[in-house]
C-alpha cells in the first residue's frame, strides 16, 4: 500500500520504531520504522512537533506524503496517533 501511495499522502498501519534513534535525533528525525505488515519506511519529522505523540508508546500511526521509489519508501509526516 505504500508503494501505491508515493506522490500522495497515507496514513500507516500501526508501526514501531526506536526509541534510541528517536532519542537521538536532535531537531530533524529520521525513524526507521516497521508497520503491522512488514512494510519499511523512514519517517521524517520535526522533533519539537510530533516528540509528544511518541512518549509512552511502542508503536504509532503516522500520516504525511509518500516520497521514494520501491523498497525506499519516505513519509514526510504531518499527524502522528
Amino acid at each position: 500500500y505504500l508503494e501505491m501511495a508515493i506522490g500522495g499522502k497515507v496514513t500507516t498501519l500501526p508501526s514501531t520504531f526506536s526509541r534510541a534513534q528517536l532519542d537521538a535525533c536532535a531537531l530533524k528525525c529520521q525513524l526507521s520504522m516497521r508497520d503491522s505488515s512488514g512494510n519499511r519506511y523512514t519517517a521524517v519529522f520535526f522533533k519539537g512537533a510530533y516528540e509528544a505523540q511518541f512518549q509512552n508508546k511502542s508503536t504509532v500511526q503516522v500520516s504525511g506524503t509518500v516520497k521514494g521509489s520501491k523498497g525506499q519508501i519516505t513519509i514526510y509526516v504531518d499527524g502522528v496517533r
